[in-house]
């Protein structure tokens, strides 16, 4: 499923080479901690984005493989990120749809590919994103549509808002705080709103 090879030279996003509290750590971090609260809600009616079975990567591999293979020059990675998860943010409240292990992966890929496109001049076509994201190039453009409806189009963040999501990515620990209580510890939730 993934077959793109590693660029020999970039040795920097590896995983090995990650710095603890990096903004993918981050940004992975708050997604499992989301998805561990969605599942015990609601499940999704079939749709593009549920995959049949559950991906074996984990979300940071997933991130730190989309993060090494998509350079781009005209903005940061982090920005890239930071739109990504406010995109999803934004699918999730509009749709009124429950995050989970199965379509996690694919609203990431989906997200990630409409801020390469709105905020980048420099970006690559949906081919190489399905291959590099583990779906066939007509399912990819399929995702890319969907999501765009899903979020109305609505591609424009304002600056405001990615310091505000920049600086709640900032105080996710790791690990997540544990509480004490008296019928035993519990691991402390993050409050996130919609964005």
């Amino acid at each position: 499923m993934f077959n793109v090879r590693k660029p020999q030279d970039d040795k920097s996003t590896s995983p090995e080479n990650t710095p603890l509290n990096s903004h993918i750590d981050k940004i992975a971090q708050t997604l499992d901690i989301c998805v561990k609260i969605a599942e015990e809600s609601s499940k999704n009616q079939p749709n593009i984005f549920e995959s049949k079975i559950e991906p074996k990567v984990t979300i940071k591999d997933y991130l730190l493989r989309i993060a090494t293979y998509t350079t781009i020059n005209s903005v940061s990675l982090d920005h890239l990120l930071t739109a990504m998860l406010i995109y999803v943010d934004r699918f999730i409240v509009r749709q009124k749809y429950t995050m989970n292990n199965c379509n996690l992966h694919r609203l990431l890929l989906s997200a990630f590919v409409c801020a390469m496109k709105f905020y980048s001049d420099d970006t690559f076509k949906n081919v190489y994103m399905a291959m590099l994201g583990g779906v066939d190039n007509a399912e990819m453009n399929e995702l890319e549509v969907t999501f765009l409806y899903g979020i109305e189009f609505d591609l424009m963040i304002s600056e405001e808002m990615f310091k505000k999501i920049n600086e709640q990515l900032k105080n996710v620990t790791f690990p997540p705080p544990v509480i004490l209580r008296e019928d035993g510890p519990c691991e402390a939730k993050p409050k996130f709103g919609p964005v």
